[in-house]
């Protein structure tokens, strides 16, 4: 059985992933993901507050109780192909905050 995947548009409108559930978690304990973001379960469901979704209701928990998010919490090791995708896909995030950064925007403003 396949398992599912999930993408996330950041504000500003940028669309990231394919990700594993285990994934989103991740980008959410490193900070790269708050909360308030919009999800869609690919790759053709609706757009959705990430909120809605219950595979991530344990994990939006932890995050307004302060138990997780700028320190990183080591899920285990992500074969090879997947922790190239993830650094491949971060490294996009961060560049997009710069950018929005230097131009005056706060990603974080709607």
């Amino acid at each position: 059985m396949e398992q599912k995947k999930y993408r996330i548009k950041l504000f500003g409108g940028r669309v990231i992933g394919p990700f594993l559930r285990e994934q989103v978690e991740e980008l959410f304990r490193k900070g790269h993901v708050e909360g308030n973001e919009e999800c869609q379960l690919f790759p053709s469901g609706g757009w959705r507050a990430i909120g809605e979704f219950s595979e991530f209701i344990e994990i939006l928990k932890k995050l307004q109780r302060g138990e997780i998010g700028s320190k990183r919490v080591d899920l285990g090791r992500l074969d090879e192909e997947n922790t190239e995708n993830e650094t491949r896909i971060l490294s996009e995030i961060n560049k997009y905050k710069m950018q929005q950064n230097d131009s005056g925007h706060s990603p974080n403003s709607k």
